[in-house]
């Protein structure tokens, strides 16, 4: 197809196989297509590092660098490929103003400016062994901040200890010290979330 055969038809979508390029074509992308042309050029020129654990002979601290620089990078990536039409702001700095955050013993508190009494305790991806660091400041905990503004829930995120040095009985009760501080605040409720295997250790909690 050539750009003039876009243009006749902004709203086609592309065919199987064919390339998408960066400018000189008059069409709109859906949710779908957007999200594939962003991994297509994150993909063609960041090389993805070795995600395995350490007992497998994974990549550290590569892997944990990299999801540290994928907010700037999909960013970047957003502004090469969509242009300027589409809001390139992600939810970690598009809904966190007015965010109060406070260090405790058991993590670190999002206080919303707008708390509903809810409490929730977070817990970041990683496969058990990784998402400390600079993936928890940069890529994870903004999000969190922005769970908690948009929702109205203080939120405690935990960075909980970590494998192999570390068993899943101690990261359990990393969170479940984190519940009984927010229930000594007086949370009658006290919601686990978490992404992978944060997901899983939340579902692990008592």
């Amino acid at each position: 197809m050539t750009n003039a055969d876009a243009n006749q038809d902004p709203h086609r979508p592309l065919e199987p196989g064919q390339e998408w390029h960066i400018g000189g074509q008059d069409r709109q992308m859906d949710d779908k297509e957007q999200l594939e042309q962003l991994v297509a050029y994150i993909d063609a020129h960041y090389d993805t590092p070795d995600f395995r654990p350490p007992w497998a002979g994974g990549g550290f601290p590569e892997a944990d660098q990299y999801c540290a620089l994928l907010p700037d990078r999909i960013t970047h990536a957003a502004m090469m490929v969509l242009g300027t039409a589409v809001d390139h702001a992600l939810p970690g700095t598009a809904y966190t103003e007015g965010i109060s955050v406070e260090e405790s013993e058991v993590g670190t508190i999002f206080w919303p400016t707008k708390p509903t009494g809810r409490w929730a305790v977070s817990l970041h991806s990683g496969g058990w062994w990784r998402g400390a660091g600079q993936a928890l400041e940069m890529q994870w905990r903004p999000e969190v901040a922005a769970a908690a503004q948009l929702s109205g829930t203080t939120i405690i995120d935990v960075d909980y200890p970590l494998a192999p040095v570390h068993t899943v009985a101690e990261m359990v009760t990393a969170v479940q010290h984190a519940i009984d501080y927010a229930r000594k605040q007086g949370a009658s409720n006290v919601t686990t979330w978490g992404y992978s295997s944060g997901g899983a250790l939340a579902a692990l909690a008592p």
